[in-house]
């Protein structure tokens, strides 16, 4: 009889050791976080507007334009560009001639934008075979531009808010960009020589970034030349 309650015992123990193991089973708990970031309709667009000729020397010409509505000598904002791209044309006849444009550049984003001037590149390149990349640091170095040639780009007073930094562009900002190349008045014979009847193209890149915030220090003008 004994051996029968001994027998029992150990049944219902296992019986109840079972059923608290089933009970902690059961006690579980599944939990989930879901978030949804929705991304807003913000744009950040900065393009060329309004290109206009300043001056030109006597004896500079230009190729004549198909469009009569615009004037002989005046850039163009390449439209398959989306605005990013202006392009410019000019024969130099002789030393001394020159050519001086502006044009506008608009933030018709919605997000701050400020140019990034450690990206900022120029180059020439001359159909003799003969290129330029100019280190911006390191700009009055006679090596790495022709001396002949003279370019100078900047920013003159904006007509946005911020016109005390005009590299600085909030929406609806804007800048008046200035260009001007001139031909050496000085170029002897030998240079002379090298370069008539060749094309020198010029390029100057600039990469506009997010801006976060007007920088403390102001800067009235950022321009490079020779």
């Amino acid at each position: 009889m004994k051996r029968k309650n001994k027998k029992a015992k150990l049944v219902a123990l296992i019986f109840g050791l079972a059923l608290i193991s089933l009970g902690y089973a059961y006690l579980t708990a599944n939990l989930k976080v879901t978030g949804t970031a929705k991304i807003g309709n913000k744009s950040f667009n900065v393009v060329f507007k309004n290109p206009q000729i300043i001056s030109a020397s006597d004896t500079a010409t230009f190729d004549s334009n198909s469009n009569s509505n615009i004037a002989a000598g005046t850039p163009v904002v390449t439209s398959n560009a989306n605005g990013t791209e202006v392009e410019w044309n000019v024969t130099f006849n002789q030393p001394g001639d020159f050519y001086e444009f502006v044009v506008d550049l608009e933030n018709e984003g919605d997000i701050d934008a400020v140019e990034d001037v450690a990206q900022r590149t120029l180059k020439v390149q001359i159909d003799n075979g003969t290129e330029y990349e100019i280190d911006l640091a390191d700009f009055d170095n006679d090596e790495h531009w022709p001396s002949y040639l003279h370019y100078h780009n900047d920013y003159l007073d904006d007509t946005s808010a911020n016109n005390w930094i005009p590299y600085y562009l909030i929406p609806t900002g804007d800048v008046r960009m200035h260009f001007e190349v001139e031909l050496d008045e000085n170029i002897d014979s030998e240079t002379w020589d090298a370069i008539r009847g060749k094309s020198i193209k010029i390029t100057s890149g600039y990469t506009f970034i997010q801006g976060d915030g007007l920088p403390d220090e102001p800067s009235n003008s950022n321009s490079n030349g020779s």
